[in-house]
């Protein structure tokens, strides 16, 4: 009997075709694999994620991957790999772009990023969960984020207002002479 292996939704983030979150790893053309090195998630490999907005960066490239040999793991949403290569760049003509509201938020900030007035309001952000994402570079303005998931615990420094929407908390400390 035939066994089927399914492949799951992994991704490369880059930044002129080099990796920005650390590493120095070269990528080759797309559908090339890269060489094998020993994974260990944070120190080598090839790192990919399941959850790329969360490590979005300002002028980042998003690509859809495929994994090979072992595997070293966070525990969450990122491993490091034996080897990899890319397989497609995702952009907003990427046939499956409807299911994924988390990475197109990332295509806004990465466009907002190379472009303060690139249009982005095919981002339909209503009803995206954005939570864990850090978005502090990103402009998002003009993009509709009605219904957009709101924390239950805010971060350290900010308040939730009656209406749920997060808010930096300000303090009224006057200082003592």
């Amino acid at each position: 009997m035939e066994t089927i292996r399914t492949l799951p939704l992994l991704f490369k983030i880059l930044v002129d075709g080099k990796p920005c979150h650390g590493g120095n790893g070269e990528y080759p053309p797309i559908g090339e694999w890269t060489e094998r090195v020993k994974p260990s998630c944070c120190g080598s490999g090839y790192h990919l994620t399941s959850d790329p907005l969360k490590w979005w960066v300002p002028l980042s490239t998003l690509w859809l991957a495929e994994s090979d040999g072992a595997i070293n793991g966070d525990g969450q949403d990122k491993a490091a790999f034996e080897r990899v290569r890319l397989i497609e760049q995702i952009t907003w003509d990427w046939p499956y772009l409807c299911m994924f509201p988390r990475l197109r938020a990332f295509l806004a900030a990465s466009a907002r990023s190379k472009d303060t007035k690139a249009d982005i309001t095919r981002a339909e952000l209503s009803g995206a969960n954005l939570s864990g994402a850090d978005l502090s570079y990103a402009n998002l303005s003009g993009a509709d984020l009605s219904g957009a998931h709101r924390p239950i615990n805010p971060p350290t420094g900010y308040l939730v207002d009656q209406c749920g929407y997060l808010i930096k908390e300000v303090t009224n400390d006057i200082p003592k002479s």
